[in-house]
């Protein structure tokens, strides 16, 4: 069952890093189309496996990338929970590095 709702995440993840409009694509002029849909199929799954991280509870971190480097930001109820968020994302593969911006006990 847990496989079940690691897959459904993980293609709600991806669904949802297809959808980037193409403003996103914008700032990355220099580089290629290659690099930056590697680093959206990236995110997509970093997402993923916060998704599925029962410790991280990262439903309001959001995940960006650069060449294999995650920068999350958003929100946590506690700094157990960013830390969480910060281990579930270096432990994907292709991540390089994993820099912490989430701000804790701020709420939106």
């Amino acid at each position: 069952m847990n496989t079940k709702r690691q897959m459904i995440s993980a293609l709600i993840a991806i669904a949802a890093a297809v959808a980037l409009p193409a403003p996103a694509f914008a700032a990355d002029a220099d580089r290629s189309v290659g690099e930056r849909v590697d680093d959206t199929a990236l995110a997509a799954k970093v997402k993923a496996a916060l998704i599925a991280s029962e410790e991280a509870k990262a439903r309001r971190v959001e995940v960006e990338t650069r060449s294999g480097v995650v920068t999350l930001t958003g929100f946590a109820d506690t700094r157990q929970e960013a830390d969480a968020a910060v281990r579930a994302a270096r432990g994907v593969s292709g991540v390089k590095s994993v820099t912490d911006a989430i701000q804790v006990g701020v709420t939106r």
